[in-house]
């Protein structure tokens, strides 16, 4: 009987309160849209945080998968693996229950049209029963075909089946041209690599960008480079921290040259899950603690908004009470009133979070992982609804225990004037404005920050003129060009060709583009009548293969010396070029051109014959490091073919470069009708895209701040608004009495303003302990910088004064008539 009359009262609350929220729909509107901006963005960045962070990959038992690679102190962390380490690590470790490898590549394919570049990943055979993949079509590869030699065969992804091939059913067994070769389709992957476990594994893990093909890795134990990414699973109960230590005992015993040994090099062992997001960690959980702060300054606004409603219906309240309603009763009948608000604010944010999801996706940095996963799910679904009873509770709570205590007597009066609530009400909506501007604050400050370093980073002087330069990818195929003869006739005859062209003024090829994102690893220099490098001394670590244009075409300033020219690729002893820092290392007080280098202890031997500025290759954000320049005709033979398979042809143009595309794509055909051009872009594009991911996560901050901002503003100039409504007769007294219009503003803005100086104070304190956690995500400034600090809270200031000084005009202009004869 109890449970009824509860269950029979909450019904009569909730229908009551609907009736009123019915009868003031601009009130339920500005409080409607207020949460459902809060909670919207709450929901929409917490999707991202879910799929992203917190969402289990989509693999059976994916806790036990981890990335294994090598590790190299001098070499600056985790590099890829050596095919002679990986085929000992996998037959011979003991904790690891499975161990496959890929890398990608890119192919050629000629499929009856104009040749095109596709992105492919090569992978050992047991990566596919590693990760549990299933194939919708065929089958996957068999061990005899991970073995050089072993067939050309591949798998095609549902995409490349659906686009390409037509959904063919019968694909299997169609020959496919590949890299100048033909290949036989095998199987087709399922969509988005679906992971298929009892049926009902979820879709959306892309085990690469973009990804079109995948062939046999086979890999030969006589490749010298580093170029494999090991993925492994653990034995149940391994650890990480185990399988590291192991596998790195595993490593010294091989003690082969060039393995990692010793104290210089080791194996380093991820997590999977870790590995694929923790360079995206820190902005994610920066951009959620921004969007809770967005909450709880719209919360805050609520709160506002339900004072003054509040105080509006002190005279409906105060004859409840006298009718015998306890205070326990007015209390959960606000209380569902301010649920309702939350819960119709909850079903816009949802509205609202699902359209700014589909924004997040599709304007997300490319290297953003798991973006395609991004869904409101169950879990997220269920933050929504915590948020909503969170929202409501905080929005509703303070103003219902302000309201449940009227003076019955007082509010029964028909004079009674200023039901405002008295003096605890207009404490509690002053300290309501001083925790929006504290909020808001903080959200300004690091917006700020981060604004603020963008701005430096791209100012940054990268070394070369991104103006009138345009870009794009030679990526010659192995079968096709199996030696290094072969592909440097190829880049000649295309230099020859395209620098003909009309209105290409300079071009050359580059095998590591600058702000690409790839780098190459050269031996220690000893120069000539000097002690050899001690062991743990920084390498001139970062070789790049040009041709003897290429510095014209990008804009690099050439500082002494000259560049390569035709006699450079004849025999005998090489020439080089280093940058600035390389110089400033070795040769501090000289000048080193002319001098003579050796390297892989005297093997080669190259003449220093010219000096070029710094290039930031690795990234605007990270310092030059030491870098030389050979001439592509003389490469080191041990990593001849790394550099000139896949380089990067560059024009520089005194017009629009873009217009150049098409007369370089026919240039290139005329010397190879199968080669394919890619990743055409312009520098300035390039450039532009290396700042993507933190461009992108300081404009989410900076709207969220914005938000922030304006909430506040509006906040600030409803309690003043509110104030001055409560305060008409007692300002058309003292205008009455002979005070000022000057005397007015003064007063009213002065005691609106109050708060914010507080919340202005607390706010500097809590952006000085909070900005620590951007440190990582800052360039060129201090996370205490005292210039931004200061700038926002002025800026704040401003803002607040604004908003309080337009009601407080309006409270100038009062007829003490009018106020007097209305009381």
């Amino acid at each position: 009987m109890r449970g009824f009359r509860a269950v029979e009262t909450a019904g009569q609350d909730l229908r009551y309160g609907l009736r009123m929220l019915r009868r003031s729909p601009g009130f339920t509107a500005a409080a409607v849209v207020t949460l459902a901006l809060g909670i919207g963005a709450n929901t929409a960045i917490f999707s991202v945080v879910n799929a992203v962070l917190l969402r289990p990959l989509p693999f059976p038992d994916a806790e036990q998968l981890v990335m294994v690679w090598e590790s190299s102190a001098r070499a600056g962390g985790e590099i890829s693996v050596r095919p002679i380490n990986f085929l000992a690590w996998r037959e011979q470790n003991q904790v690891c229950s499975q161990m496959a490898a890929f890398q990608h590549r890119g192919f050629s394919y000629s499929g009856g049209g104009a040749p095109e570049r596709l992105q492919g990943v090569a992978v050992s055979a047991d990566m596919f029963p590693l990760l549990g993949v299933r194939p919708l079509l065929g089958r996957t590869f068999l061990p005899a075909e991970d073995r050089p030699g072993g067939g050309r065969v591949v798998l095609v992804s549902y995409e490349f089946w659906r686009d390409r091939l037509g959904s063919d059913a019968r694909v299997t067994g169609r020959p496919l041209r590949l890299n100048g070769e033909t290949h036989e389709v095998i199987g087709v992957l399922p969509e988005n690599c679906e992971i298929v476990r009892g049926g009902d594994m979820p879709r959306g893990f892309e085990f690469a960008a973009r990804t079109d093909l995948w062939v046999p890795l086979a890999p030969r134990p006589d490749e010298v480079a580093r170029h494999l990414h090991v993925l492994a699973r653990l034995k149940p109960g391994v650890t990480p921290a185990r399988a590291e230590a192991e596998i790195s005992q595993l490593a010294r015993r091989l003690d082969r040259p060039g393995s990692p040994a010793g104290s210089e090099e080791s194996v380093k062992v991820t997590p999977l899950a870790e590995q694929l997001v923790r360079k995206t960690r820190p902005a994610l959980l920066a951009l959620l603690g921004a969007v809770l702060l967005v909450l709880l300054v719209a919360c805050a606004n609520i709160a506002h908004l339900l004072l003054a409603r509040a105080a509006s219906r002190r005279r409906e309240i105060a004859v409840r009470t006298a009718l015998g309603a306890g205070r326990r009763r007015v209390i959960r009948q606000l209380l569902t009133e301010s649920l309702l608000l939350a819960a119709l604010g909850s079903a816009a944010g949802l509205l609202l979070a699902a359209w700014s999801v589909k924004l997040l996706v599709a304007f997300s940095p490319a290297d953003l992982p798991r973006m395609k996963e991004v869904t409101v799910d169950a879990r997220v679904l269920g933050l929504t609804c915590l948020l909503s009873c969170l929202a409501g509770v905080v929005c509703g709570l303070a103003p219902a225990l302000q309201a449940s205590r009227p003076d019955v007597r007082e509010a029964l009066q028909d004079g009674g004037r200023g039901a405002g609530g008295g003096a605890g009400a207009a404490r509690l909506r002053g300290l309501l404005v001083s925790a929006e501007v504290a909020l808001s604050l903080v959200l300004l400050v690091c917006a700020a920050l981060l604004l603020n370093s963008l701005a430096r980073l791209q100012g940054v002087n990268p070394g070369f003129d991104p103006e009138h330069t345009l870009t794009m990818q030679l990526a010659l195929p192995e079968p096709k060009y199996p030696a290094a003869q072969g592909m440097e006739t190829f880049h000649r005859q295309v230099l020859e060709r395209v620098g003909r062209l009309p209105g290409v003024a300079a071009a050359g090829v580059v095998s590591w583009l600058p702000l690409g994102g790839r780098d190459s690893d050269f031996p220690p220099i000893e120069v000539a009548g000097r002690p050899p490098q001690r062991a743990g001394e920084p390498l001139a670590n970062s070789a790049v293969a040009i041709s003897p244009d290429y510095f014209r075409a990008m804009g690099i300033p050439m500082l002494r010396g000259r560049t390569f020219t035709a006699a450079d690729a004849g025999e005998g002893v090489g020439a080089i070029i280093i940058n600035e820092t390389l110089a400033r290392r070795h040769w501090p007080a000289a000048d080193p051109v002319g001098s003579r280098i050796t390297v892989l202890n005297n093997a080669l031997t190259f003449n220093v014959v010219g000096v070029v500025a710094d290039v930031r290759h690795a990234g605007l954000e990270r310092e030059p490091n030491a870098r030389v320049y050979l001439p592509y005709t003389q490469i080191p033979p041990r990593v001849r073919a790394l550099h000139l398979r896949a380089m990067t042809l560059v024009l520089r143009s005194a017009a629009d470069p873009t217009a150049l595309v098409a007369a370089v794509r026919d240039e290139v055909r005329a010397v190879d009708a199968e080669q394919p051009i890619s990743n055409i872009k312009t520098m300035r594009q390039v450039t532009s895209d290396s700042v993507a991911p933190r461009r992108f996560t300081t404009a989410l901050l900076a709207a969220f701040a914005a938000a922030a901002l304006a909430l506040a503003a509006v906040g600030l100039y409803g309690v003043v608004a509110y104030g001055v409504s409560l305060r008409r007769h007692e300002i058309g007294v003292r205008m009455a009495l002979g005070a000022q219009r000057g005397d007015v503003l003064r007063l009213v803005l002065g005691q609106g303003l109050r708060p914010v100086v507080v919340g202005l104070v607390a706010g500097l304190l809590a952006a000085w302990a909070v900005t620590p956690l951007l440190a990582s995500m800052l360039y060129g400034v201090g996370r205490a910088d005292p210039a931004t600090f200061a700038g926002v809270a002025l800026m704040l200031a401003l803002v607040a004064a604004l908003a309080g000084y337009l009601p407080a005009r309006r409270a100038t202009r009062v007829d003490p008539a009018v106020a007097l004869r209305q009381e």
